[in-house]
């Protein structure tokens, strides 16, 4: 059975059906007969015990084996829900009318009034309409009511906005950490955390969230979009990053200074009464009553180990990070368990319970926390690897027997319209320095104790990841 073929069982099913519309005047008994194994044949593709699920129940443990099954049915309902992105999509644009109407300051949904702000997306030339519509800062400047001189934003109190400079959780200072929680804070109570938390929700499947090449790109704009509410509420402000790799290394990784009290707490099963998100609720999603975030820290599974990171910034080849591990059999790219989506769900169930399962995981505060860090990892690829002139461009071939259409480049990226998959590989996020000038750059700000790269227009950058040593045994915290 586990050697068949999905195509194989479809067309079993098909001309058993047939033969049961055929042959009205067979007995009884052999129409029977007929049925229940069409039946029975129907149940097992469904319930991943046949052909395409054979892969994944050859994991080389419980969390891969896990996780490539949630993708698998996602990419099976992405692939049988023909007009379910439409029906999804007009439910969400009424929900953000009316969270419009009653946070209007928050979302920012207007400009002054004679205001124009231009949007520099590659495809578009039509002015953004949101905050969240921005690819660089001189339209964020826009709308946080600031004003460009000599090419830098100034804001209404006089602070320059800078892109934002994303730094490992631990590695921030005491007062970046204490404006980082604030803000989150004010999100959450403001509603507008809750409503990016349902776009992860009610967009984790038909679209190109999970499950196939638009995975990065979809989660990369999805961050970018709190880190501008964040932003609006402290311009200071960035998405930090959670490296696991420096939790992987400890016995045992449940016991990191992470999960105390003094940061993101948590580190009891249950419900997170600790930490700088104690009491963080999750939103009313069915079947889920609204109630406190809930985790089971080191529980299962362990977080993403070195070696897979060096693997994934060294990969000669895009596949590796854009991949699609819900691929069918004949694919013709290779399945392989490094690939980041796959390997990406190990600190999902390390952190464990509401952090588990896609469809809910947004709402714990180290979702984002996560997602930056394997964003830092394909930027790291991006600028290391990857040859400048291929950055927006290269992307898996559109190919139904490795993803869903929903993944396919110029496919739609639901629910951030008008963008495409394919504009989630744009420079505008990040820049197009060239790798070598952008790295002595960053050197030269150590050496003068300057910031040389804050007048660029781009949206964020990422610091090093921090090292330990024997004599560096803090690894650049306090």
């Amino acid at each position: 059975m586990y050697a068949m073929s999905h195509l194989t069982h479809t067309k079993v099913v098909r001309c058993l059906a047939k033969k049961l519309k055929s042959d009205r005047m067979a007995p009884m008994v052999t129409r029977k007969v007929l049925t229940l194994l069409s039946s029975y044949l129907i149940v097992q593709v469904r319930n991943n015990q046949i052909g395409l699920d054979a892969w994944c129940h050859s994991a080389p443990d419980d969390s891969l084996r896990f996780w490539c099954l949630q993708l698998r049915d996602m990419d099976r309902m992405a692939r049988s829900s023909k007009y379910f992105g439409k029906v999804v999509a007009n439910k969400f644009v009424n929900e953000v009318k009316y969270i419009t109407k009653n946070n209007p300051n928050i979302l920012r949904t207007r400009l002054e009034e004679g205001r124009v702000v231009p949007s520099l997306k590659r495809t578009y030339n039509t002015p953004a309409r949101t905050i969240y519509e921005c690819f660089n800062l001189t339209c964020v400047c826009g709308f946080m009511g600031g004003s460009m001189r000599t090419g830098r934003c100034v804001l209404r109190n006089g602070v320059l906005l800078n892109q934002a400079y994303r730094k490992e959780y631990r590695a921030l200072t005491d007062d970046e950490r204490n404006r980082f929680h604030s803000a989150m804070w004010a999100v959450k109570n403001s509603g507008v955390y809750d409503y990016f938390a349902r776009i992860h929700s009610r967009f984790a499947i038909a679209t190109g969230a999970h499950a196939g090449p638009a995975f990065v790109p979809w989660h990369r704009e999805y961050l970018k979009r709190l880190e501008f509410a964040l932003r609006t509420v402290d311009p200071s402000v960035a998405m930090p990053y959670w490296d696991s790799t420096l939790d992987s290394r400890l016995p045992n990784p449940g016991h990191s200074v992470l999960w105390t009290d003094e940061l993101l707490g948590g580190s009891r099963y249950g419900e997170v009464r600790d930490g700088a998100f104690r009491g963080w609720l999750l939103e009313n999603v069915k079947p889920f009553r609204t109630r406190i975030i809930r985790r089971a820290v080191g529980v299962s599974s362990r977080p993403i180990n070195v070696t897979s990171f060096l693997t994934f910034i060294s990969s000669p080849n895009v596949q590796q990070l854009l991949a699609s591990p819900a691929a069918q059999e004949d694919c013709p790219i290779p399945r392989t368990w490094q690939a980041l989506e796959l390997v990406h769900g190990s600190p999902h169930i390390f952190v464990g319970e509401d952090m588990v399962f896609l469809a809910n995981s947004a709402n714990d505060p180290a979702f984002f926390l996560h997602h930056s860090f394997v964003d830092y990892i394909w930027e790291t690829w991006r600028q290391g690897i990857q040859p400048r002139q291929n950055r927006e461009s290269e992307y898996p071939r559109d190919d139904s027997r490795c993803s869903s259409a929903a993944h396919f480049a110029h496919a739609p990226m639901l629910p951030f319209l008008p963008m495409l998959n394919i504009d989630g590989l744009s420079n505008e996020y990040t820049g197009s320095l060239f790798f070598f000038l952008q790295t002595f750059l960053k050197f030269l700000e150590l050496w003068i104790n300057k910031n040389l790269l804050s007048f660029l227009d781009y949206l964020y950058r990422y610091a090093g990841r921090p090292t330990c040593s024997y004599n560096n045994r803090n690894c650049g915290s306090r």
